[in-house]
């Protein structure tokens, strides 16, 4: 299982295949959103001819590439089992290539890795170091996520420990993600892009609450432990504290807090602030 693999693949479509473009990745019986990472070389096949350094696969191009995917999916190169390390490219409801996975490429300049490492250089700051906020607002900052399914409650309790927080004194905001994101968009495909796209831009801006250290509290639902890694390295090093309502479907000791579905808001507000609140606790001067 990788979200990075080494393919050959035979270009169909009458536009160039070009990085950082979304298509849809049709493998065995998954579908999900994929880009193209890197060209490593291209055979014209009209031609028959190797062209080096092109920047996009073109109609009847060859090539050999690298395809990054959202999240990691599961398939085996095409010498082991030819069904799983197959592949269809899909843009616009149209079969715009083909080919095949030739191996897992494990590098930790991903998607995610990327973003992470171009926020990390893109700001200038200020001489007030998180200690020093931390000492002034008497808390630390951190990312609370509201994890569980739909219909759980996670909004009314999320909403509730910001007021309880706020009104103890804390700097805290709420933001979530609403349903209706979730489930928009005209296809399968369009909800998981639009998902992605939610979450990496709601970890870039839990960053910048935390750094400005702030409590960040969200809710989403049916949020999995890929999108949770993701939201954690983008507020990396911030802390991120995770709690879960209804059914637990991590693993043990993933979450830090678990609640039952549709719990009195305040009860559980109160519940989360208590453990919270000693995290969270500025560092002895």
């Amino acid at each position: 299982m990788a979200s990075q693999f080494r393919v050959n693949i035979f270009w169909m479509g009458k536009q160039p295949f070009i990085k950082s473009k979304n298509y849809k990745l049709k493998l065995f019986t998954r579908q999900v959103p994929v880009v193209l990472s890197e060209i490593i070389d291209v055979l014209d096949a009209s031609e028959l001819s190797s062209i080096e350094n092109k920047l996009q696969v073109d109609r009847h191009d060859v090539a050999e590439c690298i395809l990054e995917t959202l999240k990691p999916v599961a398939f085996d190169d095409v010498h082991q089992i030819s069904e799983m390390g197959r592949f269809v490219i899909v843009d616009n409801y149209e079969i715009v290539g083909g080919g095949i996975i030739l191996a897992p490429v494990f590098d930790e300049e991903s998607i995610v890795t990327n973003r992470v490492r171009i926020q990390n250089f893109s700001w200038k700051r200020s001489d007030i170091t998180p200690e020093k906020r931390a000492e002034q607002y008497q808390h630390k900052s951190a990312l609370i996520v509201m994890a569980g399914g739909f219909k759980m409650g996670k909004i009314n309790i999320a909403k509730a420990l910001e007021r309880k927080l706020f009104c103890t004194g804390k700097f805290t905001y709420f933001l979530g993600i609403p349903n209706e994101v979730l489930l928009g968009g005209t296809g399968f495909n369009d909800r998981i892009l639009e998902k992605a796209r939610h979450i990496q831009n709601l970890g870039e801006m839990s960053y910048l609450f935390s750094d400005a250290g702030l409590i960040l509290i969200t809710s989403i639902s049916n949020i999995d432990q890929y999108e949770i890694d993701t939201l954690k390295a983008l507020n990396s090093p911030n802390k991120t504290f995770i709690v879960n309502v209804g059914e637990n479907t991590f693993p043990e000791d993933y979450v830090d807090l678990i609640l039952p579905a549709n719990d009195d808001s305040e009860e559980a507000a109160r519940k989360i602030a208590e453990p919270l609140l000693k995290v969270l606790q500025p560092d002895p001067a």
